[in-house]
C-alpha cells in the first residue's frame, strides 16, 4: 500500500511539471538555495555611512586653520572650496556605483541562466523519469507476466540457464574437452544465450561473442554441445511452457516452474530497457559540476534507483557483469558503482555467478571509510 502511495505522488510530480513541482523536489528545492542571492546588504549600507560621513567632515577639515596653516577663507567662498574637495569623493564614488550596478547585473545573468539550465535538465530528467515508468509498465512475457512481474521471471530464467551451462561445463572438464571455468565465465555464457536465445537463427548472435570468452577450441566444443542438449532438451519436451525443468551441479539442485518457454531470448525486452536506463543515468552523471555537484547529481540517481525493484537491481548487477552491459562499469566512469544503483540488491538474489561482495569489494571498503555502506544489505 504505502508503495503505491509514493508511486502515485511519483506520478502527480512528473505530470505537473513546472516551478511548483520543482522547488516542490527536494535536490532542486537545494539547487534554487544555492542560486539565489544570499550575501547580506549590511556591509554596502555600512560603506555608504563611511562615505556620507566623509562628504560631511571633509569641507569642516579642510577650512579649519589649523590643518597646514592655510587660510582658506582668504582664497575664496566657502562653496567653492567645498565643491572643489569633494568633487574627486563624489567622482569616484559615481564610478563605484556604476561599477557595482554592472557586476550586480552581471551576477544576475549568471543566476538566470543558471536557473533556465536547472528547469530545462528537471524538465528533461522527469521526461526520462516517466519513459522508464512507461517502458516497465509495458513490459509481458506471453500475457503471463506484466510489468515488474517480469524481472522476477527473468532472473529464474537465467538462475536456471547458468546452473544447465555449469552442470555441462563442468561435464566437460571432467572429460578433458575444456579448462576450469570461473563464474564470471559461465555467467558470461549463460547471458548470451539468455539474452539472445538459443535458437538455430539466433546461435550466430552467441558465437560473436564467445569469441571473446573462451578459446578457439573452448567455443567450438562450448556451442557443439550446448547446442546438442538444448535439441536434445527441447525435442524431449522438458522445457516446454509450464514443465518443470531439474538442474543438479554437484551436490545441488533447484527444481524450476516455468509459465514460459526459456531459450527465446530477451534481447527484444530487456534492449530497449537497458539502453534507456544508462541514458538517463549518464544524462544526470554529463551535468557539469559547476551546475550539479556530485551529492546533487546522487539525489537524482537515487530516485531512479527508488523506482527499481529488488529483482530489477538484480537483472542490472548480471546485465553490468555481461559483455553487452559492460558499458556499466566502465573503468574510467563506471555509473553503476558511482551511484550505488544495485544498493537494495538482497544478497539471497545473486547466489549464483560472481560474489557481488568480492566483485566490489574495492567499493565497499571505500564506503566503510566514510561510515557508509555499499549495499545495504551488508
Amino acid at each position: 500500500m504505502k508503495q503505491k502511495e509514493e508511486q502515485v505522488k511519483l506520478d502527480e510530480k512528473i505530470q505537473n511539471q513546472g516551478p511548483a513541482t520543482l522547488k516542490s523536489n527536494g535536490c532542486l528545492s537545494n539547487l534554487y538555495k544555492r542560486f539565489k542571492p544570499t550575501k547580506s546588504p549590511i556591509l554596502v549600507i555600512f560603506l555608504l555611512l563611511i562615505f556620507g560621513l566623509v562628504l560631511i567632515f571633509v569641507p569642516y577639515l579642510m577650512t579649519t586653520r589649523s590643518i597646514l596653516a592655510l587660510k582658506y577663507e582668504q582664497i575664496g567662498e566657502i562653496g567653492d572650496i567645498i565643491s572643489g574637495t569633494t568633487m574627486p569623493f563624489i567622482s569616484f564614488a559615481g564610478i563605484m556605483l556604476t561599477f557595482l550596478a554592472f557586476w550586480i547585473q552581471y551576477k544576475a545573468n549568471l543566476e538566470l541562466r543558471r536557473d533556465i539550465e536547472i528547469d530545462r535538465f528537471a524538465s528533461r530528467y522527469y521526461e526520462l523519469l516517466k519513459l522508464h515508468k512507461e517502458n516497465v509498465s509495458e513490459m509481458e512475457i506471453d500475457g503471463k507476466y506484466k510489468g515488474r512481474e517480469v524481472f522476477k521471471a527473468l532472473h529464474q530464467e537465467l538462475k536456471f540457464i547458468y546452473w544447465l551451462i555449469e552442470n555441462e561445463l563442468n561435464g566437460m572438464k571432467e572429460q578433458g574437452d575444456v579448462s576450469r571455468s570461473s563464474p564470471q565465465k559461465i555467467l558470461s555464457i549463460a547471458y548470451l544465450i539468455f539474452y539472445y536465445g538459443f535458437e538455430t537463427n539466433k546461435v550466430n548472435y552467441v558465437n560473436a561473442h564467445l569469441k571473446n570468452i573462451c578459446s578457439p577450441n573452448e567455443e567450438d566444443k562450448v556451442v557443439k554441445e550446448l547446442t546438442r542438449q538444448y535439441e536434445k532438451l527441447r525435442s524431449a519436451g522438458r522445457y516446454v511452457e509450464g514443465r518443470v525443468a531439474e538442474v543438479k551441479v554437484g551436490n545441488l539442485s533447484e527444481r524450476f516452474l516455468f509459465r514460459h518457454s526459456p531459450f527465446q531470448g530477451q534481447m527484444s525486452r530487456l534492449g530497449h530497457y537497458y539502453r534507456h536506463l544508462f541514458q538517463t543515468v549518464r544524462f544526470i552523471d554529463g551535468i557539469s559540476d559547476e551546475r550539479l555537484n556530485h551529492e546533487e547529481k546522487y539525489g537524482f540517481a537515487k530516485t531512479i534507483r527508488g523506482q527499481l525493484s529488488v529483482f530489477e537491481q538484480a537483472m542490472l548487477y548480471y546485465n553490468a557483469l555481461s559483455s553487452i552491459g559492460a558499458p556499466w562499469l566502465k573503468c574510467e566512469n563506471p555509473l553503476l558503482t558511482k551511484y550505488r544503483l544495485i544498493k537494495n540488491m538482497p544478497p539471497n538474489l545473486a547466489d549464483f555467478g560472481p560474489n557481488p561482495k568480492d566483485k566490489f569489494n574495492v567499493e565497499i571498503e571505500e564506503y566503510k571509510k566514510i561510515s557508509k555502506n555499499f549495499f545495504e544489505f551488508s
